[in-house]
């Protein structure tokens, strides 16, 4: 499975770390949109001080739904999921059909999923679900893009390379395939093509 890349500007690493978190509360908000939930609030609802990222209900139901988006360069931590956890189950004591979504990329921590699976994961009274990166990944191909990505990989010409690891970008004008090429003779790649999500080429260049 590749990986998830966003981009966004910002004159400072905080800024864009900002920017990059609130391009993917929109991302998500459209794979949940896709998934059958309206989104009514997007970003940063507000509860007497405690902000949810992204609040909607399912369209057929009308089951409350309340997502923690998460984009870190490393694994979420177990402090951050518990934050969620309480914020989540204040609205679950309000109507307990609600249902959470803990999104987090690229993944949780150890601890984090061993707090998910001893005191969530197996509980009935209440629905919070952990979403890591293959599975957003996943989502999201099958939300937004026409083509698979075995489509892409089948469309590298051989004499230029194999086609090696795999992204996909998303930044404020839209998501785009990276497919990174090893050249013939080679182990490693020197290459990357970049596709539009509708599978066609926009640029081939060296690393």
């Amino acid at each position: 499975m590749g990986k998830l890349k966003i981009i966004a500007g910002g004159s400072s690493k905080k800024e864009q770390d900002n920017a990059r978190g609130k391009l993917f509360e929109v991302c998500m908000a459209e794979i949940l949109r896709h998934l059958g939930f309206n989104i009514e609030n997007i970003p940063n609802v507000n509860y007497a001080g405690m902000e949810i990222d992204i609040e909607g209900k399912a369209i057929t139901s009308g089951v409350p739904l309340y997502a923690e988006c998460k984009y870190n360069e490393n694994n979420v931590s177990s402090k951050e999921l518990q934050a969620f956890f309480g914020k989540y189950v204040t609205r679950w004591f309000k109507d307990n059909r609600s249902q959470g979504l803990f999104i987090a990329i690229p993944a949780v921590t150890s601890h984090a999923k061993g707090f998910y699976i001893e005191n969530i994961a197996n509980r009935r009274d209440i629905t919070l679900t952990l979403l890591e990166e293959d599975k957003v990944i996943e989502y999201l191909i099958d939300a937004k893009a026409s083509k698979k990505h075995d489509t892409i990989k089948n469309s590298i010409p051989q004499e230029i390379g194999k086609p090696g690891d795999w992204d996909i970008l998303y930044a404020d004008i839209g998501f785009f395939w990276v497919q990174y090429i090893i050249p013939p003779g080679e182990g490693i790649p020197t290459k990357v093509i970049i596709f539009d999500f509708e599978g066609n080429p926009i640029s081939e260049k060296k690393l």
